[in-house]
């Protein structure tokens, strides 16, 4: 038995490939797909408070930092690769940054009909390293300001609506 508005049933594990990360290539949103890590980095940065009323100091959130650390498989011809290397290849010898949007799509919670939920975020890539020996391109996925809304899916494209869904 599905849950409400999702095809991900209940009970059921939540697995690597419903979560998508989708880089903004060109005008469309590309998933990174030959990748073999999906971690989700989320550093509370907090400062330190010592309010009159309290016997000892509080630790107050003040953000969140999020990044999403990748080592993508350099297979010649996918669309992944062919991004990342040309980013790779142009940005680094000249010291230049790469802001480019970004999304993650939580395939299990929605549908295809309705839209997953979803982040968006202008993001910045830094490069690690080119392993050609494991044949890896390394990056980290900096994100910015992160909005929240649905990763809307229709033929072979991938759209990002802001705020629908928010607290369904």
């Amino acid at each position: 038995m599905a849950t409400s508005g999702t095809e991900v049933p209940q009970n059921t594990t939540i697995k690597k490939y419903m979560i998508a990360i989708f880089l903004m290539m060109d005008t469309a949103y590309k998933r990174i797909k030959k990748s073999t890590t999906l971690e989700l980095a989320v550093e509370a940065n907090t400062e330190e408070q010592d309010f009159i009323a309290n016997k000892t100091p509080s630790e107050i959130l003040k953000n969140y930092s999020v990044s999403l650390a990748q080592d993508l498989t350099m297979i010649k011809g996918e669309e992944d690769f062919e991004y990342i290397w040309e980013q790779f290849y142009s940005k680094v010898p000249n010291n230049e940054e790469i802001k480019t949007k970004a999304m993650i799509a939580f395939m299990f919670d929605g549908d295809k009909t309705t839209g997953y939920k979803a982040w968006e975020t202008e993001a910045q890539i830094l490069f690690e390293n080119l392993n050609g020996v494991d044949s890896k391109i390394n990056f980290t996925i900096n994100f910015g300001d992160i909005t929240t809304g649905l990763a809307k899916v229709s033929e072979d494209t991938i759209k990002f609506e802001a705020g629908a869904g928010v607290g369904a």
